[in-house]
């Protein structure tokens, strides 16, 4: 009878707990399927903070956690990898939150707010992969122990993980440790720093208690053996997997590589002439190999800026979509729905609503398994969006990928690739700027605005000119207006000019030539009574040959840069109807404006430019150097904090080579909050580990040589 009771109870504990079976999710030939064999696609993003000293998952400063989840909901997205780190497991005091914006959350410690986000990420449908991410809450260790953080502990708290949400059905499992590198090693035989085996024993821990829990198991960096070493990135190369199994149950293991591009950083490969149609072989290599072998094969990370950092990563992250889809795999966790990630920033902008679409759609490519190229990614900006009728505005755009670019709205007419404009509306109103760019995926459009207010009256007053300096052709001047009524006025004077003005300060003018009326600009426009103030303008004279060619500058900033890097060239013309680009670059341009320009092959690139005008035609040229990308050595930084008020504080870091060789220097520093402000060296990120490099004079460090730069932070 006992035993006939017994069997009744554990049918209806069966029946009770239902998708909680060990059966909820499975692998099965290359896919992940649920209890009832059908296929489980993972369209994921990250979003990370709970890894962090803050032990919350980040942008709660903004807005509402919950309205976040639903927009990720209704984007498509139906899958959450969640960072964590052993601090928010034990049930810290959280930072970063707007309880404000977030009053439901007050009084609930870390533990307790990554309770609510599992709960709330599974009522709205998402599935959710939690991520043990960094063992301090602050940077990401090379093994999945340290010296302050055993092996003991890591398992530990990852069976804690599985004891708490094991019973969560839309918790699918863990993904055992974040990025192994640096002296991770596979099939070696050394236990110390093996990650397979380490992954075994985790693996078997976790089952233990989460049987029906998937496993998901990052690759490595580099290794001594069955591996071409081939620069890949942290937790990307699984190519000793080949040679060395993992002695886990098939049906739980998910192989979860990482993989970045240009944006995160600049590999050799990137720089190859067939880029990107090369990265196909090196995918396969690290990873690929084992899609069609029967594993599971899903990213767990991958992103970038995708056309607002290196112009390459558009054709990298375009690369690896098609990639995928021809593998066909269509789940992934894309990095990261945060735009607070400083290297790849996010699926929101800064403002952390509004969505990139470009992005989105680039990951609804993969996710319809749809090899189509994108539409270009495309910015259009205007700066400042407000202004005074005949004051000046400057457009601002960009894009990769297109092929043509067509103005309409407020202008119109065709439109180099990159560029920029200045616009003086006439009338008052809002002007709406529009551009359409246009490439092999399609087209993309974007617009910006910006409104004109009606001048205030004008006061004509006298102005008193003085000449500074005259060289015969041209000649300075300043000008000097003071109100002598008894009322505050909006100035203007009107100056008879001398040839054509080519360059001005602290006041508008209307016209280059002839009698020019000058106005004040916005901090001496107003003149009190017996009040004064003072402009200036350079000008030169007309020849005796009528009308002269006309004026123009353009300049490469820097001059001198490294593969992979990123240089301006900027010109203005004066008196120019119209500009034309030769050389390294083609093509009509603006008579005044700016474009990025990223080379991939080492040389000299000469960027020529003549602007026509009724005096005829003027041409210059400006050159930029390219050297080769030199590899970086990451080397160790001695941190020394030189003030802490509390909310902030100021470091200097030393970082010093003790290798036998020359290096080109960079290193990780793990930042407590936001970096404010930095001095001799680059930063690449903000928040979390930051990877600092050295600047045009340190850069490189001969043996035992140091170098020494700082940062401030906001905690």
């Amino acid at each position: 009878m006992r035993t006939l009771r017994w069997s009744i109870f554990a049918l209806l504990l069966l029946l009770l707990v239902g998708p909680h079976s060990a059966s909820a999710y499975s692998v099965t030939g290359g896919r992940i399927v649920d209890a009832q064999g059908q296929a489980v696609q993972l369209r994921g993003v990250n979003w990370f903070g709970f890894e962090t000293t803050d032990h919350v998952a980040h942008g709660l400063w903004a807005r509402n956690w919950k309205s976040m989840i639903d927009q990720m909901r209704d984007l498509g997205i139906n899958a959450v990898r969640l960072p964590v780190c052993p601090g928010t497991l034990r049930g810290s005091t959280p930072s970063t939150i707007n309880y404000g914006l977030n009053p439901d959350l007050a009084g609930l410690d870390s533990l307790g707010l990554l309770d609510a986000v599992v709960q709330y990420l599974g009522a709205k449908g998402l599935y959710v992969l939690l991520d043990h991410h960094r063992p301090d809450c602050q940077s990401i260790s090379e093994l999945w122990y340290t010296a302050q953080y055993s092996e003991q502990q890591w398992i530990a708290d990852l069976t804690f993980l599985a004891q708490r949400y094991g019973a969560r059905p839309h918790v699918i499992g863990v993904d055992l440790k974040n990025e192994p590198h640096g002296a991770a090693t596979w099939g070696t035989g050394n236990p110390a720093t093996d990650w397979n085996k380490a992954a075994e024993r985790a693996a078997a821990a976790v089952g233990g208690v989460a049987p029906h829990w998937l496993i998901f198991v990052e690759g490595i960096q580099e290794n001594p053996s069955c591996s071409a070493n081939n620069h890949p990135f942290w937790g990307e190369n699984l190519e000793p997997l080949s040679c060395t199994p993992l002695s886990i149950p098939a049906d739980r293991l998910v192989l979860s590589p990482h993989t970045y591009g240009p944006d995160v950083f600049g590999q050799p490969y990137f720089n190859d002439p067939t880029f990107p149609h090369n990265m196909a072989a090196i995918w396969d290599r690290h990873f690929g190999q084992f899609i069609g072998a029967g594993h599971a094969v899903i990213l767990g990370e991958f992103g970038g800026k995708y056309g607002e950092g290196d112009p390459r990563d558009v054709q990298w992250q375009d690369a690896l979509v098609d990639y995928l889809v021809g593998k066909g795999v269509s789940s992934a966790f894309y990095w990261a729905w945060n735009p607070n990630s400083g290297d790849t920033g996010g699926i929101l902008d800064d403002d952390w609503i509004t969505v990139r679409e470009d992005k989105v759609a680039l990951l609804k490519r993969l996710w319809a398994g749809d090899s189509a190229p994108s539409a270009p990614p495309v910015t259009l900006t205007v700066s400042p969006t407000s202004l005074t009728v005949g004051q000046v505005a400057t457009l601002s755009w960009s894009s990769t990928n297109a092929t043509a670019c067509t103005a309409s709205g407020a202008w119109s007419g065709a439109r180099p690739l990159n560029g920029s404009q200045s616009v003086a509306p006439t009338s008052a109103g809002t002007f709406t700027y529009s551009l359409a760019c246009t490439g092999a995926g399609g087209t993309t459009s974007r617009s910006a605005a910006v409104t004109a207010t009606a001048a205030p009256s004008v006061t004509i007053l006298p102005g008193q000119l003085q000449i500074s300096s005259d060289w015969g052709t041209g000649y300075c001047a300043n000008v000097t207006v003071a109100n002598t009524g008894a009322t505050q006025v909006v100035w203007a004077t009107e100056i008879a000019v001398q040839g054509t003005i080519r360059q001005q300060w602290s006041a508008t003018g209307s016209a280059a030539s002839g009698t020019v009326r000058f106005v004040g600009v916005a901090w001496n426009r107003e003149l009190p009574p017996g009040g004064s103030t003072q402009f200036g303008f350079c000008a030169d004279r007309a020849t005796s040959g009528g009308s002269q060619p006309p004026a123009l500058t353009i300049a490469v900033d820097p001059a001198s840069i490294a593969i992979g890097q990123t240089g301006t060239v900027s010109w203005s013309s004066t008196n120019a109807t119209g500009c034309t680009a030769s050389g390294a670059w083609s093509g009509a341009r603006p008579t005044a404006g700016s474009q990025s320009v990223t080379p991939t092959t080492p040389g000299t690139l000469t960027f020529g430019l003549a602007c026509t005008g009724s005096g005829g035609t003027t041409t210059r040229a400006a050159t930029l150097a390219i050297n080769p990308a030199s590899s970086e050595s990451v080397l160790p930084g001695q941190v020394r904090i030189t003030s802490d008020w509390g909310a902030g504080y100021c470091a200097d870091v030393t970082v010093t080579n003790r290798t036998p060789a020359k290096a080109v220097w960079a290193t990780d520093v793990a930042v407590q909050g936001t970096v404010s402000q930095f001095w001799n060296a680059t930063a690449n990120g903000s928040r979390g580990t930051v990877r600092f490099a050295g600047v045009a004079w340190n850069r490189e460090l001969a043996p035992g040589a140091s170098a020494q730069f700082g940062f401030c932070a906001n905690r």
